[in-house]
């Protein structure tokens, strides 16, 4: 029976001494995981350039190797060995690429050859070449079959393993081959009828003493790109001792205008081969093929007909000229037929839908028959258009845009019945190119208004003796503003669409532009579907071609009420400056603001202003004019004194409605106005590097002057300093710059601002900080000092001018690490500074670290230092504890430690279990080893009586610590 006790004593005579070992810091290793010696997986493959080999000759022989991809190894050496009765004369393995070596033999009884090399999985040597001697062949025997068999060695192992073999034939002298069809099969005289059944080919094999062989490969293949080929099953020379037969079903092309299709037969891989072509030609009759003007086959889809006819019957519509139709009889494979060979005695042409007829110069029709008056039966030839026929017919289609049509054609005769139908035949549109559009009204419109723009798409007669126009409807046509107005149109459109009605017109309506002086064009452009670009267009019509419109304005309906400058009435205003005499004029506008003139009797108007003082505030307007300036004459306004807004309002009847309209102003201060651009203050301080600071601003007059009114100079001081002036072009508004040379620390500059009319402004005043030293950079760690891991490395900056840009502050460790620092203390802006750096982020190793640091001005510095970090010796490894674990359907123990030092190191593990009476039942161990930073999980497997285990695991190398592990069997 089973007992703790046994169990220690039945499992661990062995693992005793194991733990004994560990125990006193002596483990064994167990490795867990042993790497095994694999070899390729595949022989290399072994071929022959010519297989097929006369007997009794010296044939030069080339040998292929190729070392499969799936390999691991690259093939090393190889030798090839001859079969029994064939011998190597002479054999040379040419030096090449992958290091084949050269060898020589005279010995005519060479019974091998071998090879060294270096041939890596995925490649070829092909360079490979011998003189065989075959031995002679039997006159009445099958071929004389060799396989030379090969030795490869590989790069895993220097031991031998047998490789692929090749296959020689020998034959008699001169050995040929001959592809030939049975009498009676459907290749017989190398010919084809299309849609026939698969052909089968023969291939005979004989020699120079007429003798036939068997046993010999044949390869079939087919040249040309039409046909497919089936061999037979055997793929080789019958067994015969009189015809060496190889056969193969064969499928040549059904297409007669297809190259004929070949058939190859070679004798293995040599260069003996029979070439044999077969012609295809048409089969029985199936269908009717229709052509059309453009389209070389029935399969194209549509035929856009974009002509319009009319002939003396009066047929007018979509025209497709006889000339253009070509109908033809083919099999099924589109080859056409000669009609000689399938004379129709019944052909049948009709116009299927979309309203179509046939026309010549007597007759319409519907459909038409060979046989009749019409036109005789084709008798020779592949085709006939129905411009060949008695009066030449022609095709006519309804004309409106888009009508759909067709021609079928029914054929039959002696065992044979076929139809066909053309693609579809579209009614395009009828036009070469876009009409001129109309547009009414035109010339002087008055703002508003709307006008329609026209085209009209019918054609002339183009074919036949009739006269008149084809009307045509339904063509889409797209109306456009043209580029080259000066206009927009008044609803916002630019563009319009139409198609057009019975009378073939279109039209579409624009609101014109609601501008006084504006000039409209209008184009149009006509959709003209072609084959197989359905959204062709004829093209945009010229900006000449239609009649321009120009807006005028309409009637007065409500006044406008404008300030100048002066006594003129140019050059509006918008802001005024206080006690200012400006020009007040009232003017009659349309609806869209367009000047208007007073067609009536004179028009009253009461002037008012919130504040200022009018010249006049009762005023009029007189018949034939626009304005109080004009009729009634000046009207002065002077300005407040004091800033703010103020409102001009004008009432009055106006075409018999009462009109009120207001202006309002703001009334501005007349100094002008000065800004600073650069530098930019941060926090209220601007920083400069160098004494010499360049400062880059605005002027303006004020906005209550006209553009006369300039900036005559512009000025700064520093501290309670004179003025000094910075160079200028007096302009209304400029851009400006000074530099103004500081001295070390901080000063204050102000700058100011003179326009023409003496008005000054002075800006708010700038404190600037000149600070030319870079700040003090310095460690208070000392350099080289040993660093336990975690700690952090100290220093100071000092600016004397304690500006210190703290975001710029950075520690690079060993040229590339990011490390962090942390800065204590307070910018005083003109005086000297202290901060506090603290740097961490530091892991094991030694630590070449820069300190680098920026002040505000722009001044940088840094500093170097060399620390060591180590981990304490109790820090080597690492873990978070153990845990039970599942491998392959058992149950155990699993541990993760982590090397947390500076260079690899080995870790002893190993695992000692305890059952529930804590009696030992088990112990394993192994060795590791585990790069910087590297982590590495041992398991322990075995106990199978079920039970709950403790087990410790121990570490060694550094880490004396054991983690307890509950693991449960059941």
């Amino acid at each position: 029976m089973y007992t703790p006790t046994n169990a220690y004593q039945r499992k661990f005579s062995s693992g005793l001494l194991l733990a004994l070992l560990a125990f006193s810091g002596l483990l064994v290793l167990v490795p867990l995981v042993s790497p095994a010696s694999a070899a390729n997986s595949s022989s290399p493959s072994i071929a022959l350039t010519d297989n097929v080999i006369p007997a009794n000759t010296y044939t030069s022989e080339g040998f292929s190797i190729s070392n499969p991809s799936t390999n691991s190894y690259a093939i090393t050496a190889f030798t090839m060995t001859a079969p029994t009765g064939w011998t190597f004369t002479t054999h040379t393995f040419a030096t090449a690429t992958y290091g084949c070596s050269t060898t020589a033999a005279t010995i005519n009884t060479l019974s091998s050859a071998s090879c060294t090399l270096s041939l890596p999985p995925g490649a070829s040597l092909n360079t490979l070449t011998a003189f065989l001697l075959e031995p002679a062949t039997p006159a009445t025997t099958s071929a004389a079959v060799g396989s030379f068999s090969t030795s490869v060695q590989d790069a895993s192992s220097p031991a031998y393993s047998a490789g692929a073999a090749a296959k020689a034939y020998g034959l008699g002298t001169t050995p040929s081959v001959q592809v030939t069809f049975w009498s009676g099969d459907s290749c017989f005289g190398n010919t084809f009828v299309a849609g026939s059944a698969a052909c089968n080919a023969r291939a005979v094999l004989t020699t120079g003493d007429s003798l036939g062989f068997a046993g010999v490969p044949v390869a079939w293949s087919i040249l040309s790109t039409y046909g497919a080929v089936s061999p037979s099953s055997s793929n080789t020379v019958a067994n015969s001792t009189l015809n060496g037969v190889a056969s193969a079903t064969f499928t040549p092309t059904n297409v007669v205008l297809n190259s004929p299709s070949t058939l190859e037969a070679t004798l293995g891989t040599s260069s003996i081969h029979w070439i044999q072509s077969v012609s295809t030609t048409a089969g029985t009759p199936n269908k009717v093929s229709i052509t059309l003007p453009g389209n070389t086959t029935t399969t194209a889809p549509n035929h856009y007909e974009r002509r319009a006819g009319f002939d003396s019957k009066h047929v007018a519509g979509a025209y497709v000229q006889g000339t253009g139709i070509s109908v033809s009889l083919t099999d099924k494979f589109g080859n056409q037929i000669n009609f000689a060979t399938y004379h129709p005695t019944s052909l049948t042409i009709s116009a299927t839908s979309g309203g179509g007829r046939f026309s010549n110069a007597t007759s319409t029709y519907v459909s038409v028959s060979c046989g009749t008056v019409v036109f005789p039966c084709p008798s020779s030839g592949t085709s006939f258009t129905l411009a060949g026929i008695s009066g030449d017919l022609n095709y006519f289609q309804n004309t409106p845009y888009g009508t759909t049509g067709s021609i079928t054609v029914s054929m039959s005769g002696s065992g044979f019945a076929a139809t066909g139908q053309s693609g579809s035949i579209i009614t395009s549109t009828f036009l070469a190119a876009s009409p001129v559009p109309t547009v009414t009204p035109h010339g002087n419109v008055m703002a508003g208004s709307s006008v329609l723009v026209s085209v009209n798409s019918s054609v002339a007669a183009i074919v036949g003796t009739g006269s008149g126009s084809i009307k045509q409807s339904g063509v889409p046509v797209a109306f456009y503003l043209d580029a080259a107005s000066t206009a927009v149109n008044g609803d916002g459109t630019t563009s319009a669409t139409a198609t057009t009605n019975s009378a073939s017109n279109a039209s579409a309506s624009f609101a014109i532009d609601t501008g006084a002086g504006a000039i409209s064009y209008y184009q149009d452009n006509v959709t003209a579907p072609i084959d197989g670009t359905p959204t062709h267009a004829l093209g945009i019509s010229t900006t000449a071609s239609s009649t321009p419109v120009d807006t005028i304005g309409g009637p007065a309906s409500t006044f406008v009420v404008k300030a100048f400058y002066g006594p003129g009435i140019t050059n509006a205003i918008v802001d005024v400056i206080p006690s200012t005499t400006y020009n007040v004029n009232v003017a009659l506008a349309d609806a869209f603001g367009n000047t208007a003139t007073n067609t009536g009797a004179q028009i009253q108007i009461t002037l008012s202003a919130s504040s200022g003082l009018l010249s006049a505030t009762n005023v009029y307007i007189s018949g034939g004019f626009s304005s109080t300036s004009a009729s009634f004459g000046p009207i002065s306004w002077t300005s407040p004194s004091t800033t703010g807004t103020v409102t001009l309002t004008a009432s009055g009847v106006v075409a018999g409605h009462s009109k009120t309209v207001t202006l309002t102003f703001a009334v501005v201060s007349p100094n002008p106005t000065i800004t600073v651009k650069t530098p930019a203050p941060q926090s209220g301080v601007i920083y400069a590097g160098v004494p010499a600071v360049l400062f880059t601003g605005v002027a303006n007059s004020s906005l209550g002057y006209f553009t006369n009114t300039t900036i005559a100079s512009v000025g700064y001081k520093i501290g309670s300093g004179v003025w000094q002036s910075a160079s200028i072009v007096p302009l209304n508004s400029i851009g400006w710059q000074a530099a103004v040379v500081l001295p070390s620390g901080t000063s204050s500059v102000t700058f100011n601002a003179t326009d023409s009319n003496g008005n000054v402004v002075v800006s708010p005043t700038f404190t600037v900080l000149v600070d030319t030293a870079a700040p003090d950079v310095n460690f208070v760690t000392a350099a080289n000092a040993n660093l336990s891991a975690g700690s952090s490395v100290s220093a100071t900056i000092v600016d004397s001018f304690g500006d210190l840009n703290a975001s710029t502050v950075t520690a690079v460790g060993n040229g590339t690490t990011a490390l962090t620092a942390t800065v204590t203390g307070t910018n005083n802006p003109g005086s000297s500074v202290s901060y506090s750096v603290t740097i961490s982020g530091l892991t094991t190793g030694t630590w070449n670290i820069v300190l680098s640091a920026s002040d505000l001005s722009g001044n940088t510095n840094s500093s170097t230092l060399t620390v060591n970090v180590s981990v304490l010796p109790n820090q080597t490894f690492s873990s978070t504890g153990g845990s039970q674990a599942t491998f392959s359907g058992f149950t155990g123990a699993s541990i993760t430690f982590t090397n947390n030092g500076l260079t690899t190191q080995t870790i002893n593990v190993y695992f000692v279990w305890y059952n529930s009476a804590n009696q030992v039942v088990m112990v394993t161990g192994g060795s590791f080893t585990v790069a910087p930073g590297g982590t590495i999980t041992a398991s322990s497997f075995g106990v199978s009586t079920p039970g709950t285990y403790t087990v410790q695991a121990f570490v060694g190398g550094g880490l004396s610590v054991q983690y307890p592990i509950t693991v449960t069997i059941s």
